[in-house]
């Protein structure tokens, strides 16, 4: 199983998209019996670092209806 992102994409303009796309790309070329990619819109949790675009993302992702999600 991988833990990959969101829009993740290797024609993505962002580095870090760019990146998991290509990321998913050769992982999946390893030819595993079985492989799960798994794109979470934000995965939340306790940080030492601050990261206020993604608390911002979290608080409104939480007013989308279930169905959304």
């Amino acid at each position: 199983m991988l833990v990959s992102s969101l829009g993740a994409n290797e024609g993505s303009l962002s580095f870090y998209l760019r990146a998991k796309g290509q990321i998913e790309r050769r992982v999946s070329e390893l030819d595993f019996d079985s492989l799960q990619i798994v794109r979470p819109p934000i995965i939340l949790g306790e940080r030492s670092d601050t990261r206020l675009l993604e608390r911002f993302a979290a608080a409104v992702f939480k007013l989308l209806p279930a169905c959304v999600r």
